[in-house]
């Protein structure tokens, strides 16, 4: 069970958006992540990390960027983008994955990077963990 976890996990898409410039962003595998990576546009290391449900991200950094009036639900979202961003900025690949588990946000995302870790397998457990208690948890979840 813990190889499929882990093949699922590090070949999810995640698509990496510049939050500094909102001109920029690129779809990778989570295994496949540079270490090193800027953006192409600007050069800056402030990517947010998401996945497939963030459809319209290009048009909500922008709007963010330029401080048009949001919904409270773009509110919400671009919050949690930026704070995406900032685990990305700090754990750089680490977050990606962490970020690409089902049911893992920012909050519970920076919880697990926090931890010092003795391997690649005692992290990725600690991410399954995560993703059990959030099958658990699930339905009393208001989103």
């Amino acid at each position: 069970i813990f190889e499929l976890f882990k093949h699922r996990l590090l070949t999810t898409k995640i698509r990496l958006v510049c939050i500094n410039c909102g001109e920029w962003e690129q779809t990778y595998f989570a295994k496949d992540i540079p270490e090193n990576l800027k953006c192409g546009k600007c050069a800056a290391r402030l990517l947010a990390p998401l996945k497939g449900q963030w459809s319209s991200s290009i048009r909500l950094v922008k709007k963010g960027l330029k401080k048009r009036p949001m919904t409270e639900m773009e509110k919400w979202s671009w919050e949690r983008m930026k704070k995406r961003a900032d685990l990305f900025l700090v754990y750089r690949k680490k977050a990606a994955i962490v970020l690409a588990a089902r049911g893992i946000g920012p909050v519970t995302a920076k919880r697990i990077l926090s931890r010092p870790y003795k391997n690649e397998d005692d992290f990725l457990k600690n991410i399954l963990e995560a993703e059990r208690q959030f099958v658990k948890t699930r339905k009393y979840w208001a989103i």
